[in-house]
C-alpha cells in the first residue's frame, strides 16, 4: 500500500503559491492528505481533469514523497537434511532382503470367484 505524502515544500506551496502551479497541480497537490493510496489520489484526480503526468510533475518538483513500496518478504530457506551413514546405505540394505515366500495357493482365484465368472 503505497501513501504519498506532501513534503514541507508542499506544504508551503500551498500556503505561498510561491511555484505558481496550474489549477490541475494545486488540485492533485490538495487531494494527497497522508491517508488516501495512491491509487485513490490518481482515480479522484482523473475525476477533476488531472492526468497521472501533474502527480509525477509534483514528486519531481519535491512537494510530493512517494515512499518506496515495501520489500517482499525474504522466501523461506530451504534446508536439506544431512544424511547419516546409515540412511546412505539403508537403500543398499533394503535391496539385499528378498521378500518372504507367499503361497502360490494365496495367488489362485477363490472357487466362488469362478462359479460367479461363469454365471
Amino acid at each position: 500500500m503505497t501513501i504519498p505524502t506532501k513534503t514541507t515544500l508542499g506544504q508551503e506551496e500551498l500556503r505561498s503559491r510561491a511555484q505558481r502551479l496550474g489549477q490541475r497541480h494545486r488540485t492533485v497537490l490538495l487531494l494527497i492528505d497522508g491517508r488516501r493510496e495512491l491509487a485513490e489520489v490518481l482515480h479522484l484526480a482523473h475525476q477533476a481533469g488531472a492526468a497521472t503526468s501533474h502527480f509525477e510533475d509534483l514528486v519531481k518538483l519535491g512537494l510530493v514523497d512517494l515512499p518506496e513500496p515495501p520489500a517482499p518478504p525474504p522466501a523461506p530457506e530451504i534446508v536439506l537434511p544431512v544424511l547419516t551413514s546409515v540412511e546412505v546405505a539403508a537403500p543398499a540394505l533394503l535391496e539385499a532382503i528378498e521378500p518372504p515366500d507367499v503361497p502360490a495357493r494365496s495367488l489362485q482365484p477363490s472357487r466362488s470367484l469362478r462359479a460367479s465368472s461363469r454365471a
